[in-house]
């Protein structure tokens, strides 16, 4: 089996297991844990890379989890969505989320340094986003989020998650391209 098809199924079988154990259980932690092993597998797949690219994907998760928080708390002052049930609440985000965004959002970079080809960008950008859509419903059905004032997973949870990548993809693109310039 070709080398970069292991890597991807691995890095399917830990999305998938994290998902499929945060079904079962419904605890938070699941999702930063199962982001810290995602992100020490990328580590470990690109282990011949320097350390200003593992700082540079650092950078990336906290930008990520900057995002998020503001866009979070955005949706709960205007009343489009309240999360619950965390163990530590920061305003209208859980500390699960925002750990999860850091490994996470640093995982993703190094993984998406790897595979600049614009139709698996494409696609890519398509099946996060209906992951994070589904993530969203499952989070809705099983009291984890409410959603208010007319907002739905279908389309707008999609929508939103599919322009967050196109804006994270560009600013994948110039930070690796400075570092480059380094």
């Amino acid at each position: 089996m070709k080398k970069v098809v292991k890597d991807i199924i691995m890095r399917i079988l830990i999305l998938v297991l994290g998902g499929a154990l945060f079904v079962i259980f419904q605890k938070w932690f699941i999702l930063p844990a199962f982001g810290l092993i995602w992100l020490l597998l990328e580590m470990k797949l690109n282990k011949d890379k320097n350390l200003k690219l593992l700082k540079m994907a650092i950078l990336f998760g906290i930008i990520l989890m900057v995002f998020d928080f503001a866009f979070e708390n955005w949706g709960a002052m205007y009343g489009y969505w309240v999360t619950l049930n965390s163990s530590l609440p920061v305003l209208a985000v859980p500390i699960e989320i925002m750990l999860t965004c850091i490994f996470g959002g640093a995982a993703w970079f190094l993984f998406t340094i790897k595979y600049r080809n614009k139709y698996f960008i494409i696609i890519n950008m398509i099946l996060w986003s209906i992951g994070g859509m589904l993530g969203e419903s499952f989070l809705s059905q099983v009291g984890f989020m409410v959603y208010g004032n007319g907002w739905v997973s279908i389309p707008h949870a999609f929508i939103s998650y599919f322009i967050t990548f196109v804006i994270f993809y560009y600013l994948s693109f110039l930070m690796i391209k400075k570092l480059n310039k380094k």
